[in-house]
């Protein structure tokens, strides 16, 4: 517990095992939080498997594949520069990384190769500058109650 938990959550664990409804609640999403997480690490892997052994990607859009890896990059970025909880968001990081091994396999397999230092370079370049959050948000890291001061 003491991995996952401040020592204030600490304390409403154990709350909440001595009956207090809220830090019981706490607990239960939680868990539900990091079992989404654990449950993103092999959403993609049937996809991947398939077309590493087919050894093509026949059937899987390139351009479906980028914008899936755009919405997850934002997400990620976004729970990331405003510091949220990794339960809240860590399959974002799994699923970031399964679209791109995706993509990856795919400019291998299509014979397009020499795009693949293109694409990890522009991803690159991209996830870090969403992910450094101080030119692209002007939002400060004050996100109690939905509120946000520029």
């Amino acid at each position: 517990f003491k991995i996952c938990f401040e020592q204030r959550k600490m304390e409403q664990v154990q709350q909440a095992l001595n009956g207090n409804f809220d830090g019981l609640m706490l607990l239960i999403s939680k868990v539900l939080g990091y079992a989404i997480v654990l449950g993103a690490t092999i959403v993609k892997v049937p996809q991947i498997l398939k077309i590493v052994n087919a050894k093509n990607s026949e059937g899987v859009s390139l351009l479906a594949q980028f914008q899936e890896l755009f919405v997850y990059t934002c997400g990620l970025s976004y729970n990331l520069v405003l510091g949220f909880p990794f339960s809240t968001y860590g399959e974002q990081c799994f699923l970031t990384l399964q679209s791109t091994i995706i993509i990856y396999l795919m400019l291998l397999y299509n014979k397009q190769t020499k795009y693949i230092p293109v694409f990890f370079v522009v991803f690159g370049v991209a996830f870090a500058l969403l992910a450094n959050g101080k030119r692209v948000s002007p939002l400060k890291k004050e996100h109690k109650m939905g509120r946000f001061e520029q």
